[in-house]
């Protein structure tokens, strides 16, 4: 478990790494084909990051009191929790933010995503 716990961590920032960079198609590609939001579908949440970043020169984000739990009966699910900070050049804002994250096929992927 200690060793999947430390992939999950390296995936994570891996994520937080391509937000800040601005490299869009490398962020989303951590969104899986089933992932939803509170309110989007994979598709729509694409599009709407899309827009967005596309307005951003610049994006700096931290994640701070990251907790990662096992999901309970589940392999490879686990619920992220953590503090959000994000900069940019026309947005400051803090969050607290939760995440689902499933490995399969060896790979990390966000299958839903909300505010917490």
């Amino acid at each position: 478990q200690a060793v999947e716990r430390q992939s999950l961590s390296a995936a994570l920032e891996r994520w937080r790494q391509k937000w800040e960079d601005l490299d869009t198609d490398e962020y989303l590609s951590f969104y899986a084909w089933d992932f939803r939001t509170n309110k989007l579908d994979r598709n729509r949440f694409v599009e709407y990051k899309k827009l967005v970043n596309a307005g951003k020169t610049e994006v700096k984000v931290s994640l701070e009191n990251i907790s990662l739990y096992r999901y309970p009966n589940v392999e490879g699910l686990y619920w992220v929790t953590y503090t959000q900070r994000y900069q940019s050049n026309n947005l400051n804002d803090v969050t607290k933010k939760q995440q689902y994250w499933r490995k399969k096929d060896g790979q990390w992927q966000i299958v839903y995503e909300d505010l917490w």
